[in-house]
């Protein structure tokens, strides 16, 4: 009797997928409910897509925390100039990105003496 019942829950707990992964209960929106149904996706897949990216935005934002703790602890913090570069910067990148140019990298204070 008692193996009966542990060989059911075996089988409750057994999925029909390969690897047998656990189970677990989401709710959509009506919205992408209907999205995710006329398109044929498969919501487990996008699921675990996306808990995978997020999990990997996450480590990446803690490393790069980290990375710069250790910036600021050899130079300092950044000084108005450096920040003010770093803007100028970031919006050349974004618009050679647009443009699909080349953008230089090297911040005035690193370039080689010539």
């Amino acid at each position: 009797m008692r193996m009966a019942r542990t060989l059911r829950r075996r089988a409750q707990q057994m999925c029909v997928y390969v690897g047998c992964m656990p189970r677990m209960q989401v709710y959509l929106s009506d919205d992408l409910y209907d999205i995710v149904k006329s398109q044929g996706l498969s919501a487990s897949r996008l699921l675990q897509d996306a808990v995978r990216s997020h999990c990997l935005r996450q480590e990446k934002i803690a490393e790069a925390h980290a990375y710069a703790q250790e910036i600021f602890a050899e130079f300092g913090p950044p000084t108005a100039e450096d920040i003010e570069w770093a803007e100028a910067k970031a919006r050349e990148i974004a618009d050679a990105l647009r443009t699909g140019e080349q953008a230089a990298a090297t911040h005035p204070r690193c370039s080689p003496a010539g």
